[in-house]
């Protein structure tokens, strides 16, 4: 169970709070971000970005009920609910949700 909320965690700081920067007192570091930008414009259109997403995490769409509780979650999110950044709140939560999900943990 520790397992599995760690990976809950890290999809958290790496989503939703930006990762980390590289430190500079390790040679070579890199830091640990996710770059999202690639699906930001894509995301006025739910259906088609939980689609990819899930394609992309798990090699195959999610079956239908799976898919409609997540796109119910990524629609929730609207220029009007959520303000200027709504269809970044969209990308961090559809990934959440789709690395979060059963789909995604039986196949890694």
């Amino acid at each position: 169970a520790n397992t599995a909320l760690n990976r809950l965690n890290v999809l958290t700081w790496l989503l939703h709070w930006g990762g980390s920067e590289a430190s500079a007192s390790v040679p070579g570091a890199t830091g640990t971000r996710v770059d999202l930008s690639g699906f930001v414009a894509g995301a006025g259109d739910a259906p088609a970005l939980v689609d990819r997403l899930a394609v992309l995490a798990t090699g195959a769409p999610l079956p239908s009920a799976p898919r409609q509780r997540v796109l119910s979650a990524v629609e929730g999110f609207t220029a009007q609910s959520a303000g200027a950044d709504w269809r970044l709140l969209r990308v961090q939560v559809a990934a959440y949700l789709m690395y979060a999900s059963p789909a995604y943990h039986v196949i890694r």
